[in-house]
């Protein structure tokens, strides 16, 4: 549940929203606020009037999108690169989680990233 005092805003899409869920949760128990939005296609989103977007995002939230594949148009969300955390390179191979160790996209990493980028 979202308190007075929003800290941070994750979009996230497809399977990285239990991700962002999971991290939002972990840090509330640090008194740390974040808006999760789920953001399947960001056209419809961008479709919708402007007073919608900004109740969804609001101009002054510091918005972290996370994805594991391709960020191309999410970046218009962020202030800057460093606030798109992401997998969008080709090439690695492995296991799942030996991909995402060596992108450092594990649960932990994640996190201490957001915090980062939060502080």
């Amino acid at each position: 549940k979202e308190s007075n005092q929003m800290h941070a805003l994750m979009i996230a899409t497809g399977s990285e929203v239990n991700l962002a869920l999971d991290i939002a949760s972990d840090l509330a128990k640090e008194n740390i606020d974040i808006r999760v939005v789920s953001m399947p296609c960001k056209e419809k989103f961008q479709n919708q009037d402007l007073a919608y977007q900004e109740s969804i995002i609001p101009n002054m939230a510091k918005v972290i999108v996370i994805e594991k594949s391709s960020l191309l148009g999410f970046e218009e969300f962020v202030y800057s690169d460093k606030y798109l955390i992401k997998v969008d390179d080709f090439g690695v191979s492995g296991s799942k989680d030996e991909v995402l160790n060596h992108f450092h996209y594990t649960y932990d990493e994640v996190k201490d990233r957001i915090k980062k980028l939060i502080k």
